[in-house]
C-alpha cells in the first residue's frame, strides 16, 4: 500500500483523514532502488539460512544421537 501511495497521486493511505498523500514524496527510481536492496539483502538472509541448515542436518546426519 504504501509503495502504490507512491506510485499513484489518488491513493491516500489515511483516508478520510486529509493527511499529505505520498506520491512525488520520493521518486519513483528511489522506490525501485529500495526494494532491489531489500531483494539483495533477502537473498543473502535465505543463503545464510540455507547454508546452516545443509550444515545442521549433515551433523545430525553423521551423529545421530
Amino acid at each position: 500500500v504504501i509503495i502504490d501511495a507512491i506510485y499513484h497521486p489518488d491513493v491516500r493511505i489515511f483516508w478520510p483523514n486529509r493527511a499529505t498523500p505520498l506520491w512525488r514524496l520520493i521518486s519513483q527510481e528511489q522506490v525501485k532502488i529500495a526494494c532491489i536492496g531489500f531483494l539483495v539483502a533477502a537473498a543473502v538472509l535465505y543463503a545464510f539460512m540455507a547454508a546452516s541448515y545443509i550444515k545442521q542436518n549433515k551433523i545430525e546426519r553423521e551423529n545421530p544421537y
